[in-house]
């Protein structure tokens, strides 16, 4: 997982994961059913702290020229914080609400961006990557009404599948820039799938497809008639 954001239990640091290279990895079956994928791309987006805003479980602000973020039950319920947090370390109790003092380094947005997977097989038969924002009562990436991020320059190269699946090789739930997929082995996988993201946006995004190979008789029709209607354009090169 490359967890730009994530849940505030797993306490990660919030910024931006980029210029790197992830390559020769082998996803492996399991005797149990398939679960998640076989990574995500998780970003964020949040502002600064204001007064009367409600906020829920792993929420984020910027407050005192720091990164609070909210650590209660996972229960969905939403607090009124009137109580600006100021603390410089640790946690804090204001108008109810348990504050975690995470980060000095001031972020809006989180996400992944110019990173490159090279050499990946995928043997077991579950969504390949998965570009998304958590939105549920563990945790919503994205507060609304923030800065939006836009995962982008992201090239997977060289991708092979080896199972009998059929789910999407990448599901796209947040605004993207460019992504490539280059020389990749689908077999009966999709290429793409277009998740409901939270955040109404305008980016338009691209996708291109170089140079790949696919077993299903239908896939240059399916892929067409897919984006005809999405906020990403398609550049096809066979």
């Amino acid at each position: 997982a490359l967890n730009a954001h994530d849940y505030a239990s797993s306490n990660p640091e919030l910024g931006w994961i980029e210029h790197g290279v992830i390559e020769r990895c082998h996803d492996l079956p399991r005797d149990a059913k398939p679960t998640g994928f076989f990574c995500r791309l998780l970003a964020g987006g949040w502002g600064d702290w204001q007064a009367g805003m409600e906020v829920q479980h792993s929420d984020t602000v910027v407050a005192s020229g720091r990164l609070y973020r909210v650590q209660a039950q996972p229960d969905g319920t939403l607090y009124r914080s009137i109580t600006p947090p100021s603390h410089l370390e640790g946690s804090q109790i204001l108008d109810g609400i348990n504050w975690g003092m995470v980060q000095n380094d001031v972020s809006y947005t989180c996400g992944v961006r110019n990173v490159v997977f090279r050499d990946i097989t995928l043997e077991s038969p579950r969504p390949g990557f998965s570009l998304h924002f958590d939105n549920d009562r563990y945790s919503r990436s994205y507060y609304p009404g923030s800065q939006i991020p836009v995962q982008d320059q992201i090239l997977f190269d060289n991708v092979r599948v080896v199972h009998e699946g059929q789910a999407s090789l990448v599901n796209v739930g947040t605004p993207i820039g460019e992504v490539t997929l280059r020389h990749c082995s689908l077999r009966d996988m999709r290429v793409t799938a277009f998740c409901k993201s939270p955040v109404p946006h305008e980016t338009k995004g691209t996708l291109n497809l170089i140079g790949y190979t696919s077993s299903r008789p239908q896939f240059l029709t399916e892929l067409r008639e897919h984006f005809a209607d999405k906020q990403v354009t398609l550049n096809l090169t066979e």
